[in-house]
């Protein structure tokens, strides 16, 4: 298999657990790990897809999106979660639940040095932002993470990030 081929394969993997978790609203700003699947989602008809321009926007978007009585899914990279901080900080008073796939640069395999402290910075950053996170490393963990952080977002009503390393995504 190719390496396009088992990117799309892998892409394929994401959309399918989103459907699994029943987001029908995905918001995001593609990097170079998700760019794949942000395609596969674009092809999916039962997916609304909203490009930003950044991921702050990004975050207020999937706030009205929920409002709207959608189930958002806000796909964005580790760095993205920076740009998102004011708005995360923002809407938590209010209570409103969506799903934050992230790529998880700098993690394990990554191989690009600049990637590293994001890497290290990001658990603690979301530990500072009161949000559950998961990380996946293994494809075959992807669905059942995603479906187990829809749930619990939706019981505490707040978000939930899953965190998708390398393998999950690009190899």
């Amino acid at each position: 298999m190719s390496t396009e081929e088992r990117k799309r394969e892998l892409a394929k993997g994401v959309v399918s657990a989103l459907k699994a978790a029943e987001i029908d609203f995905v918001v995001g700003l593609p990097d170079d790990w998700l760019n794949t699947a942000f395609h596969e989602i674009r092809e999916d008809a039962t997916l609304q897809y909203v490009p930003v321009v950044n991921e702050r926007s990004g975050a207020c978007v999937c706030a009205g999106g929920w409002l709207g009585g959608k189930r958002p899914a806000l796909l964005m990279e580790a760095a993205g979660l920076l740009m998102a901080t004011e708005a995360l900080v923002r809407l938590r008073p209010f209570h409103i639940p969506f799903l934050m796939v992230i790529s998880y640069r700098g993690d394990l395999g990554d191989g690009n040095a600049v990637a590293v402290p994001q890497g290290e910075a990001l658990p603690g950053v979301l530990d500072a932002l009161q949000i559950r996170h998961v990380v996946v490393r293994d494809p075959a963990e992807l669905e059942q993470a995603v479906t187990g952080a829809q749930l619990v977002l939706e019981m505490a009503k707040q978000p939930y990030a899953v965190l998708l390393g390398k393998r999950v995504l690009v190899s």
